[in-house]
């Protein structure tokens, strides 16, 4: 029997004897040759192979494997049946599966693919479209690895398909819900941006004639008409102000402008707008500091002014007898920072405590009785808020219905470090119930000067307006209705000064400026510039400047505020020999320097002059290399220098202007640095006019 049995397995190894010597690899794995090892290596093998059949079966993936050397691919089950196709439908070679990449893929895909297998890349991944049966187009994500042979050369490649065309999907849609946000924001932007444009424009015909004629003889009848209808222009422009503000909050582009200023001042100048009002309605209006808050703060004015207004106004609109309080402190905050806090209390008809869970809430009012009867948008309170979140502070109320309400508000202004004040700024603020319209001077008295200025404006009514605010003010004027007009007459130059509208047919104020700027670039001329926009939205100022203007000019505008920016940028009369420009130089700090001269000795302030006009403009140029550059700590330190060299002749506005540089080189802000530096040349270009006339020397 066990002689039957061994014959039996040595016919069995006689049978596949053959088989065995083919394959190397099996006979490797069979220990001694012996049926037994031979048959035990079997089951593993097929084991192995329900284990791999059972993986590729069960995996939502299609996997593929491609032999290089051959060119034939297997593509599992899954792999077709996510195309659409049956078993038999795609053949096994590697250009069968190009055939099936989408006409704007394939290109890249097949390169991509030659990369990886010449080791280009260190791994193969790739989202890509694959013909279905149907026609249709699913995204695949192929992810593969390969296998090189000692020469380096790809002989083997697997991997696997995964279907992602649900994925992509929703990524479009999402695409395509984004970009639509994003055009309707832009719209959004654009249609406040023209609407501010278009009500401003008639505003500032409203309120400039107003003005001018509230500066003529009236009796008080016609008095008391002309200024309701100033009121009530300010009233619209307040409501559009608060809109447009709301508008950049909810769009995320409101930005606040750092600068020094004093709390006591701009308190006090405040409470001057509310003084008609109050007296109007029998009101007392008080002011109470706890205690001292002197010296310059570092923070935004316009908009602290912008929450105090919004908080006295609500204050004085619904109170109707009584008083309100507006008490000011200096305080210090949990991480020892100064606060200071300002509390609004009046007597007024309070909030129940309902209303004041949404008081912040936009368009919102405590109830409509309220609305109908006081009138307001409910806008204020919510634009508060906002602020001062972006201002890193709080703001709080405490309120009985019929007993009055306190609102408070707290906000770390620290000390700046300058010493003093520079206030700069060429626009005239007028808020909501500002009282008197002051008094206007000629500016052009007995020095003999007789400047012509440009205007370019297409509107007529407010074109009419800013010709007779110029007359008001003793200057002669010329008037286009375009900018290639305004082109034309600029050629001339007979200009001392151009007011440049910046939205007018055929040629706006911006291609106007630049076409002006190339041709004096030219001639070696400079013309001031004046830029006098409607529009109010962020950024607006900056492409005024970008655009080559010298100034900005926000309608609407006063008769005080054209005065401000026509003295800042006129001229000198060279008709006055030796006078100080004291819109440019502060003779007394020259003055006080002439002290110091002793007798017969050389003039003191003409060396200190002749140093200063040869040191700063290699000193300038360095910083606008510095600004190209976007070197931070340069910058700040080239235009500190800069300031306490101009503050030590007197020139404040030079080193007011220096002084901004530096303080966006100290905090890294360097995106309006470039326009910042050019307003510090252009001030350098008009320092150096005034100080070599004031030494009896011409330039150049």
């Amino acid at each position: 029997m066990s002689q039957m049995v061994g014959m039996t397995d040595q016919a069995a190894c006689d049978r596949h004897g053959d088989d065995v010597q083919e394959s190397p690899a099996l006979k490797s794995a069979i220990p001694d040759g012996s049926v037994c090892g031979r048959r035990d290596f079997e089951a593993a093998l097929k084991d192995s192979e329900e284990r791999y059949s059972l993986v590729i079966s069960g995996a939502n993936d299609g996997i593929w494997d491609w032999d290089l050397r051959t060119n034939r691919v297997f593509y599992s089950l899954r792999w077709k049946e996510m195309l659409g196709y049956g078993p038999d439908e795609i053949g096994d070679q590697i250009e069968d599966w190009k055939r099936l990449l989408h006409p704007e893929d394939a290109e890249w895909v097949k390169g991509v693919l030659k990369s990886y297998l010449a080791r280009h890349m260190p791994t193969f991944e790739i989202e890509y479209r694959l013909s279905c049966r149907d026609g249709r187009y699913r995204w695949i994500l192929t992810r593969g690895q390969a296998i090189w042979d000692d020469e380096g050369k790809a002989v083997r490649m697997a991997g696997s398909n995964t279907d992602v065309t649900e994925r992509k999907r929703v990524e479009l849609e999402l695409q395509e819900a984004k970009e639509a946000a994003e055009a309707a924001s832009r719209a959004k932007s654009e249609f406040l941006a023209t609407i501010s444009h278009e009500i401003r424009t008639p505003i500032n015909g409203i309120l400039g004639m107003t003005e001018l004629l509230l500066n003529t003889p009236l009796s008080a009848e016609q008095r008391e008409f002309a200024a309701t209808a100033s009121d009530s222009a300010y009233q619209l422009l307040h409501i559009i102000n608060d809109v447009l503000d709301f508008s950049k909050m909810e769009a995320g582009k409101l930005r606040l402008e750092p600068a020094d200023f004093e709390i006591r001042t701009l308190v006090e100048d405040m409470a001057k707008t509310f003084e008609a009002k109050v007296r109007e309605k029998g009101l007392e209006l008080q002011v109470v500091w706890k205690n001292a808050v002197e010296g310059l703060r570092r923070g935004d004015p316009l908009r602290l002014r912008q929450v105090l207004f919004n908080l006295l106004d609500n204050a004085v609109k619904f109170t109707e007898k009584g008083s309100v309080i507006l008490t000011i402190g200096c305080e210090r905050g949990d991480e020892g920072e100064t606060v200071i806090r300002f509390d609004v209390a009046d007597t007024g008809i309070g909030i129940s405590a309902e209303a004041q869970a949404c008081l912040f809430s936009p368009f919102t009012q405590a109830d409509s009785s309220t609305t109908r009867r006081y009138g307001g948008t409910g806008l204020g309170l919510a634009i508060t808020k906002r602020l001062i979140d972006l201002m890193h502070g709080q703001i709080g109320v405490t309120s009985e219905v019929g007993k009055g309400s306190a609102f408070w508000v707290s906000l770390p202004l620290e000390r700046s470090p300058a010493q003093a004040a520079n206030p700069t700024g060429s626009v005239y603020e007028k808020e909501e119930g500002e009282g008197d319209v002051p008094e206007v001077a000629p500016l052009v008295q007995e020095s003999g000067a007789d400047p012509m200025i440009l205007l370019a404006e297409d509107n007529p009514v407010n074109q009419k307006l800013v010709l007779l605010q110029l007359k008001k003010l003793g200057l002669q004027a010329h008037a286009v209705m375009n900018g290639r007009d305004a082109v034309e007459a600029a050629r001339s130059g007979r200009y001392s000064l151009i007011l440049m509208d910046c939205q007018m047919p055929v040629m706006d104020g911006y291609e106007a400026t630049q076409t002006i700027r190339s041709y004096e670039g030219k001639q070696g001329a400079h013309t001031p510039i004046i830029a006098m926009t409607a529009y109010a939205m962020q950024g607006d100022k900056e492409r005024c400047l970008q655009a080559g203007m010298d100034d900005y000019l926000s309608k609407p505008f006063v008769i005080q505020a054209l005065r401000q920016v026509l003295e800042r940028w006129l001229p000198a009369d060279p008709g006055i020999g030796g006078a100080c420009d004291t819109d440019v130089i502060d003779c007394g700090v020259l003055d006080s320097l002439r002290e110091l001269q002793e007798e017969d000795e050389p003039d003191i302030v003409a060396e200190v002059i002749e140093i200063f006009l040869r040191d700063t403009p290699p000193k300038i140029e360095a910083l606008r290399e510095a600004v190209r550059q976007r070197d931070a700590r340069a910058m700040a330190n080239l235009a500190h220098s800069l300031k306490s060299s101009s503050a030590g002749i007197g020139a404040n506005a030079l080193s007011a202007c220096s002084k901004e540089l530096e303080i966006m080189g100290r905090q890294g802000c360097l995106d309006s640095a470039p326009v910042k530096a050019e307003q510090v040349a252009r001030e350098f270009e008009r320092t150096q006019k005034a100080l070599r006339h004031l030494v009896g020397h011409h330039p150049g």
